[in-house]
């Protein structure tokens, strides 16, 4: 079977059904699986007493979902290691291998087990509650993990059990502890199973003290309280006489019953005084008092501020504004914190006793909250602070969400945005031209449309605007913090755009500029009924574009706009209208032939697409003045070009216009040549010709004639005989 850990390690073959040769492989002598942290345990291994060829111990859990968890020891004489990445207080069987290497060969035995538990999840500190002169009460949180009953106790930091925890209560104390006397705590969670207890860790520490058996509280500027926590051995004590150290005519007594307290007056703001406590005894001892007194020291308060004011911050939090008093003397320090409602947890505290400031965090959007301010004597312990003075504020209500500025006119901006997801407290928007703060161009109530109209602008120009929730009936005005955003007005519309015909698939559109062309960067036209079908121009000097793929001999509506360069989405004029046709499909196999001496006929067919064709026209090349012949597209497609000169070549032009539009909108020319026919009469040079040939016919004769008499005389023919014969023959 393959070492389940195997793929933990080195890459190696791996032999744990292993036969020994020359030596046998020993099981470790036992495993054992002890709690680390909430998610690992620490396996220690007791080496086998033949540990002879071992070189090293592998550890893996068996079974479940973590059976892939696993350690390696390298370490054999103290052989230990960690599997981690394990569920909280959960039980786990381990496996340990002994392992040993030869010839790149890793050979294990097939191990032992051990059981034992990762530990429960570290519990939260305990909380402080109260604190007696002996005895200090924290209060505490239980584990989520109900599958087991847990026991918490509070330890030291030496480990030591201090007290069991009343799980009913949650809560913790400590008693018979020294007064005036500071402890450090941790909580513990334990479980017991099968008769083993396993604890978590400790938690964080938690510092708290037990009080003085005197204490000098501050009740006021100029008077403190003398507070006794007397021992429970104070039976026969009738009264407790206070005094204050240097001033002998500060005294004051407190009677012996609860809550024993005396106060004393007349004295200087934020100012340590030492306290001495004497017990009497009561009647017939009344004037007996303990020999030596308890001491216990305090300060009177300080000076309130003289003001608060809390403003808005953001929507979760105020600033808080302190004016300091007249008299500061002793003030280190200002704490402010929330009165009441959800954010009474909420505080800050300001070091700058000159100009002291801070914000709280972690409020409500939109909301009204009392701020109390106390002026604090530090460093002291407890810190002595004075009763506070109060102020109220808001915090900002959420700020708009979804902000778009889009062109309207050329001299207007459309303001539309969205209110937010918490909208608590938002009784109006209101919306800003940016640079302008004297009013607000617009103020919508908040369950109007979120809709605002800036006008009075200019063409072609950016403005930016601002956007805030504000909150209503508050004044000063509350408002959240403005969305940015900006846009643009529409440039000036073009004076005018022509559309003239440029092959049957294309358009060419003219644009005239506006008398104030500010902005403008580009020049766009497209076809009405398909937005698809456009072109645009950004050559200023050539102030035109085609469109392309129309359709032949059809009719388009245009518009035509200027737009301003860059910028995303598009800002164009509002549209100029134009309209124009694309030239219809030309005529199709054009024919010249001759048809008289002073005429040729001119023939042809209509295209395969002829829509728009209402007229076709013929001209004789080089005369554009008036057709030759003009007819509707149901006559019969032929012309008859008159008035030529006989066997003469002649070049006509043919082509298709579409009726009733002035200019006229015709197709490219079909250009065709053909020639007219001869005269019928036989002209002189027929005579010369017809001549000529009688001439070379004769002398042909005469040689021939010539030829036989030198033949005849050369056989001794009579002469005059030949002359006979040669005249007869002519």
């Amino acid at each position: 079977m393959a070492d389940p850990v195997a793929r933990s390690f080195r890459p190696m073959i791996l032999a744990t059904d292993y036969n020994a040769t020359d030596h046998e492989l020993a099981e470790p002598e036992s495993v054992t699986v002890e709690p680390d942290t909430s998610s690992s345990v620490l396996v220690i291994v007791q080496p086998p007493a033949d540990a002879q060829s071992i070189v090293s111990y592998k550890a893996s859990i068996e079974g479940g979902d973590d059976a892939d968890k696993a350690c390696e020891m390298t370490d054999v004489n103290k052989p230990s290691c960690v599997i981690g990445g394990l569920k909280p207080a959960a039980k786990y069987t381990v496996r340990v291998v002994s392992c040993a290497e030869s010839a790149n060969l890793v050979r294990c035995t097939k191990g032992i087990t051990g059981s034992g538990w990762t530990r429960p999840t570290t519990p939260n500190a305990p909380k402080f509650v109260d604190s007696e002169n002996n005895s200090i009460t924290w209060s505490f949180e239980k584990l989520a993990d109900e599958t087991k009953t847990y026991q918490y106790t509070l330890q030291d930091e030496m480990n030591l059990t201090l007290s069991t925890c009343q799980i009913d209560k949650l809560q913790c104390q400590l008693k018979k502890l020294k007064p005036s006397f500071t402890y450090t705590v941790f909580l513990v969670a334990c479980f017991t199973e099968e008769e083993q207890m396993v604890c978590s860790e400790k938690s964080d520490a938690q510092v708290s003290s037990t009080r003085p058996q005197l204490s000098v509280e501050g009740t006021s500027t100029q008077s403190v309280n003398i507070r006794v926590r007397p021992r429970s051995s104070a039976g026969n004590v009738a009264r407790y006489v206070a005094k204050i150290e240097g001033l002998e005519d500060k005294t004051c007594v407190a009677p012996a019953e609860y809550p024993y307290i005396c106060n004393i007056r007349g004295l200087s703001v934020a100012t340590q005084y030492t306290a001495v406590v004497y017990s009497h005894l009561g009647e017939p001892f009344s004037a007996l008092s303990s020999r030596e007194g308890t001491n216990g020291s305090g300060w009177t308060l300080p000076e309130e501020p003289a003001s608060v004011t809390v403003e808005p911050d953001t929507s979760s939090s105020v600033q808080v504004v302190v004016q300091p008093p007249t008299e500061a003397q002793g003030i280190v320090s200002y704490k402010a914190s929330i009165e009441g409602g959800d954010g009474v947890d909420q505080v800050c505290e300001m070091k700058d006793v000159n100009k002291p400031s801070c914000v709280i965090s972690g409020l409500e959007p939109a909301t009204q909250y009392t701020v109390r301010v106390v002026s604090c004597v530090d460093p002291t312990n407890p810190v002595v602070c004075g009763e506070g003075t109060t102020g109220s504020g808001w915090t900002r209500p959420n700020k708009p969400e979804s902000v778009k500025v889009e062109s309207d006119s050329t001299t207007s901006v459309a303001v539309t945005f969205k209110a937010p997801a918490v909208s608590t407290g938002i009784g109006r928007y209101e919306v800003y031209r940016d640079g302008d703060e004297s009013k607000p161009a617009c103020s919508i109530a908040s369950d109007a449309q979120l809709k605002c109209q800036l006008t009075g602008l200019e063409a072609a120009t950016e403005y930016g605007v601002k956007v805030r929730a504000c909150i209503s009936d508050v004044d000063p005005a509350v408002c959240s913090e403005d969305v940015m955003q900006s846009g643009w007005t529409k440039p000036n519309k073009p004076g005018s755009a022509k559309v003239n015909p440029s092959s049957t698939s294309s358009v060419t559109v003219t644009f005239e500029a506006p008398a104030d062309a500010k902005g403008i960067g580009r020049y766009e036209a497209f076809v009405d009924k398909d937005l698809s079908k456009s072109c645009k121009t950004s050559s200023l000097d050539a102030l035109s574009c085609e469109i392309e793929g129309l359709e032949a001999g059809t009719q388009y509506e245009i518009s035509a706009t200027g737009c301003i360069a860059d910028t995303d989405p598009a800002v164009c004029s509002e549209a100029v209208a134009g309209s124009g046709w694309t030239k219809p499909s030309q005529p199709e196999s054009v024919k010249a032939e001759p048809e008289s001496t002073t005429s040729v006929a001119v023939t042809f067919k209509a295209p395969a697409v002829s829509t728009g064709i209402g007229l076709y026209k013929v001209y004789q090349d080089g005369d554009d003045s008036t057709p030759k012949c003009s007819f509707k597209p149901e006559d019969e497609l032929k012309c008859s070009v008159t008035g030529l000169e006989a066997a003469t070549e002649y070049r006509v032009k043919v082509r298709a216009c579409i009726s009733d539009v002035n200019p006229a909108v015709c197709s490219e020319d079909v250009m065709q040549s053909g020639w007219t026919k001869p005269n019928e009469e036989s002209p002189n040079y027929v005579l010369i010709i017809s001549l000529v040939v009688v001439f070379f016919v004769l002398i042909i004769v005469i040689i021939l004639s010539v030829v036989f008499v030198k033949r005849r005389k050369s056989r001794s023919y009579d002469v005059d005989d030949d002359q006979s014969e040669l005249v007869n023959f002519t």
